[in-house]
This record gives structure tokens, C-alpha cells and sequence, in this order.
């Protein structure tokens, strides 16, 4: 794992226990009431990207990626959104060996919108179980390791987030799938320029990640 994923993953920890702590402190100045009744969540995961555009050798190992998110849901509403970022880290080891490393790192920010499955499919309001959908726009920076550079994309990603109650309405388990979406990606994922490359290009990739949320 790289130094910057080793550094996020660690800021990203540090958050998740402050915001514990403080929910907790806030649990106990109102006398033990029942806890999680905020509507904002704070959502911490990791995975794998799967690029299919630009082609590539990427073989298993060589892409990961963190993300955080702060989701916005009523309770009882089926409608919702999420601020969200993402880094992800590839490096193409199929590729040719050259002498800057063969990597691409994506730097990724969306709005969300976001419509819970919950009533399509019949899920009882008591049920651990619940499935999110959602639509997001945004922005992404890649950084190219053939260049000091940097490339400016346009993000849209779409997705499906089957949740799971760990603990008391509060902490969720959940496993996202999703497809997403760079506009105007100028380089591969070895780092290199792609030939003919203008600002219609597309990248595109699926994404498997796996995660927790919190209520505040």
C-alpha cells in the first residue's frame, strides 16, 4: 500500500474515533436517550477498482482505493445525498517497464443523490437489511506518474449499496458496487499519455468496495 493510502486510512481512523467520541459524550448529556437519531452518517470504506477503459494489463493487486462519505437521510425518507471522496491508487504491472513507475493516482469528488430500494423490493422497516441506490457528478484529479502534471476530469458514477444494521440504528456494515464514469482522462493507468487523446475521452471502471457507516 502507498504512502498516501497509508496516510488517508489513518486521518480517516482518527476521524471515525473523534466523531465516536463526541456522539458518545452527547449520548450521555441527554440522560441515555435512544442513540443515532441524527440524520447524517459518516461512511468509511476501501476496495478495488476494476478499469475497463482506457485498455489495460492490470492484473489483481494492482488498484486500490479508500473512500469517505457524509451522507444526508431523513429517517423514514427514501431520498437522500452524499458528499463523497474517493483515492484510488493503479499501477499497471502488465505494462512495458519504463523508469517513473507505471501508475496513475485518481483524486475523486461527487454529490451524490441518493433513492432507497427499501419499498420496491418490499423490505420491512424492521428488517437489518436495507438496499441504496444512487446517482452521483462531480470531479477527479489524476496525477500520472510520466508527468508533473495534472489531469482534470469530469466523475459521474451510478451504484447500488445493500446496508446491514450491525448495532442499534446506528452502525452499518455495507458492500457497494458501482460504475463510474471520467470524462476527459488523457492518460492510462501505466501513467502514459493515450495516443489521441482530446477532451471527449473517456476512462471508465467498476468499483467493489466494502465499508462502514455511522449515525452521528
Amino acid at each position: 500500500m502507498t504512502k498516501s493510502i497509508r496516510l488517508i486510512t489513518s486521518l480517516l481512523f482518527v476521524l471515525f474515533i473523534s466523531v465516536e467520541s463526541y456522539s458518545q459524550c452527547l449520548s450521555r448529556g441527554a440522560g441515555g436517550g435512544r442513540g443515532g437519531s441524527s440524520n447524517f452518517s459518516i461512511e468509511l470504506g476501501a476496495g478495488t477498482p476494476i478499469p475497463i477503459s482506457p485498455s489495460n494489463d492490470l492484473k489483481l493487486g494492482d488498484a486500490k482505493k479508500v473512500e469517505l462519505g457524509l451522507r444526508y437521510l431523513p429517517e423514514g425518507n427514501l431520498f437522500g445525498v452524499r458528499g463523497y471522496y474517493s483515492y484510488s491508487g493503479l499501477s499497471d504491472s502488465g505494462a512495458e517497464p519504463s523508469d517513473h513507475g507505471n501508475s496513475l493516482k485518481i483524486h475523486r469528488i461527487e454529490l451524490q443523490g441518493i433513492y432507497m430500494l427499501d419499498d420496491l423490493f418490499n423490505i420491512p422497516d424492521q428488517s437489518i437489511f436495507e438496499l441504496e441506490s444512487y446517482l452521483g457528478l462531480g470531479a477527479a484529479l489524476g496525477k500520472p506518474s510520466s508527468t508533473s502534471g495534472t489531469n482534470k476530469m469530469l466523475a459521474s458514477t451510478i451504484g447500488l449499496r445493500p446496508r446491514f444494521l450491525i448495532d442499534n440504528n446506528r452502525l452499518h456494515a455495507y458492500l457497494d458496487v458501482s460504475y463510474g464514469v471520467l470524462m476527459n482522462q488523457q492518460y492510462d493507468y501505466a501513467g502514459e499519455r493515450v495516443p489521441n487523446a482530446d477532451r471527449s475521452s473517456l476512462g471508465s471502471m467498476a468499483n467493489v468496495s466494502i465499508g462502514l457507516s455511522y449515525r452521528l
